[in-house]
């Protein structure tokens, strides 16, 4: 193999790397479960006591994301009533 196809194979290698370190490390860092499984949650728990925010808004508003900001992005895509 000549130095170009060295090369090729060099960056091939680093971004296969690079896209496998960066998704597994979100999954280290993501409390959450599947969405599928976390809307489930999340439609029980608005049932049962109407005030998730209590348990999400902990961690995401140390991010500076606002109640209206976190939950109602997620209602505006899934057509449910927006959050005051």
């Amino acid at each position: 193999m000549d130095r170009k196809h060295m090369g090729t194979v060099a960056i091939m290698l680093a971004l296969i790397a690079v896209i496998y370190m960066s998704t597994t490390e979100n999954l280290k860092d993501n409390p959450h479960p599947p969405r599928e499984e976390w809307i489930k949650k999340h439609k029980i728990t608005v049932q049962r006591n109407g005030n998730p925010q209590r348990f999400c808004l902990k961690c995401h508003d140390k991010r500076g994301e606002t109640k209206e900001k976190f939950c109602n992005a997620c209602h505006v895509k899934s057509g449910v009533k927006k959050l005051d």
